[in-house]
């Protein structure tokens, strides 16, 4: 939910409440509301991008599908391509790190 921030320079009541009113309205009329709904899905088992540009995701308990334009696809596969390259890149430096303490260790045993 939006939070609404603005002052009023009045001090009677009514005419407070008048003005708060004016402002709802204008707001409404300016920004509609947007309703949103968090999914709290379990673990995705298929993905399927189709023909009407549609992304479905099958999930433990159910399917979702998401209906998405070339620019918002692009935007996912922007956002999820940079997450997969930091795992690999944190991967890929834990994999050097346990190396070079193979390798110290080799060389003392070796000494």
């Amino acid at each position: 939910m939006k939070l609404l921030k603005f002052t009023l320079a009045i001090d009677d009541k009514y005419s407070i409440m008048k003005e708060l009113l004016r402002k709802l309205i204008f707001f409404e009329r300016e920004k509609p509301m947007k309703v949103s709904r968090i999914i709290e899905a379990k673990t995705v088992t298929h993905a399927y991008y189709g023909w009407h540009n549609e992304l479905q995701l099958t999930v433990d308990g159910g399917e979702l599908k998401i209906k998405l334009d070339e620019s918002s696809l692009r935007a996912v596969a922007n956002v999820l391509n940079n997450k997969i390259a930091e795992q690999d890149k944190e991967k890929a430096e834990e994999a050097a790190k346990i190396a070079a303490e193979l390798e110290e260790q080799t060389e003392s045993e070796a000494v």
